[in-house]
């Protein structure tokens, strides 16, 4: 898909509609009328030229970036790890394999969210991150 956007230089529809359920909860993507759904689609489609190619790139990067999970045991201040339950990019698995290397983490995993769970569940996400900063 990255190739695809770099060479178009633009997000064609296809990949927009490939991409959107990656980001949100299937009960979010459902309504058709969600104004999240709505606004990242709307902000894909206009995403031309440079800004294409920088996507596609940035994109790449985070793709073939070396993992750190070999030294997560080093952190060793407070951790909260934050995942939506239908996180498709970074799914639940990931996070609670991160929670059990860094000490004294604590691991929420918020119902009805995709990767933007603080978009799709921002009171809840803000309640936890006002309790943790407490």
């Amino acid at each position: 898909m990255l190739n695809a956007v770099d060479k178009a230089q633009h997000v064609p529809g296809p990949i927009i509609e490939a991409v959107i359920p990656m980001f949100f909860s299937s009960k979010t993507i459902a309504d058709k009328n969600n104004p999240l759904v709505n606004d990242l689609a709307g902000s894909l489609a206009k995403i031309y030229s440079k800004s294409a190619s920088t996507i596609a790139l940035m994109g790449k990067t985070i793709f073939t970036r070396r993992s750190l999970l070999d030294q997560l045991d080093q952190i060793s201040c407070p951790t909260l790890l934050i995942v939506g339950n239908e996180d498709v990019p970074r799914p639940v698995t990931e996070s609670e394999e991160m929670a059990e290397l860094i000490k004294n983490s604590v691991l929420e995993i918020i119902g009805s969210a995709g990767h933007m769970s603080n978009l799709e569940q921002a009171e809840k996400v803000n309640q936890l991150l006002a309790k943790f900063f407490a």
